[in-house]
This record gives C-alpha cells, sequence and structure tokens, in this order.
C-alpha cells in the first residue's frame, strides 16, 4: 500500500493540479507508471481534480483503531 500512499501525496501536490488541468490523462499516466487503457483515460477525462482526490482516498485502506467496548 505504500505506492497508494505515494500516488496520494502526489496528487495532492499543486504542480500535479497544473499538470492535470493541461493533459488529464498524461498526468494520471505519470502518476501511476503505465500507460492508461481506453477505458481508463475516458473516466480520467471526466473526473474534476477534486473527485480524483476524493477517489484515491477513498481507495486507501482505513486504518484500524480500538474497538469499541462491547
Amino acid at each position: 500500500m505504500a505506492d497508494l500512499d505515494k500516488l496520494v501525496r502526489r496528487v495532492e501536490h499543486p504542480e500535479f493540479a497544473k499538470a492535470y488541468k493541461r493533459n488529464k490523462v498524461k498526468a494520471v499516466e505519470d502518476t501511476v507508471g503505465r500507460p492508461l487503457t481506453a477505458q481508463e483515460q475516458e473516466g480520467v477525462k471526466a473526473l474534476s481534480h477534486t473527485k480524483l482526490k476524493q477517489v484515491i482516498k477513498a481507495l486507501r485502506p482505513r486504518k484500524a483503531g480500538p474497538h469499541p467496548p462491547e
């Protein structure tokens, strides 16, 4: 999951937002480290930068906290 944490940090970086506005698909491909499929490209084009951040945050596993008393 370290890769996902790196991805989150990179997507939240202000420079990423600028690159994302210029070319969404290229910015995501550079971050993920592989070319996107046609279906993924369509999805990326439909997302705003804010929504992309929300999606990536949702993918991160939750930290297990203390369990409530029974």
